[in-house]
């Protein structure tokens, strides 16, 4: 890979605030877990990732799962 090509990705990533040791981290971490663990920095992390296109097909099936999994108040609840 062209080396210019490979610093415009780690400059781009950064400019969105994604650094590319959370970055691995929260991939492990989505690969690791079996329930939802996940602070506000690292939601808005898969966030971006996903909104860039930038996990495997398998983190975000662990990431979609883990999410499920949390009690989410249905649209046709009414609220307490």
């Amino acid at each position: 890979m062209d080396a210019r090509k490979v610093t415009v990705e780690i400059n781009l990533l950064k400019d969105f605030g994604m650094d590319q040791e959370k970055i691995r981290a929260v991939k492990a971490k989505i690969v690791s877990s079996d329930k939802f663990d996940f602070n506000q920095e690292e939601v808005e992390l898969i966030y971006k990732l996903t909104g860039f296109d930038l996990l495997t097909v398998s983190e975000m099936r662990g990431a979609l799962l883990l999410f499920s999994g949390l009690k989410i108040r249905r649209l046709d609840e009414k609220p307490d």
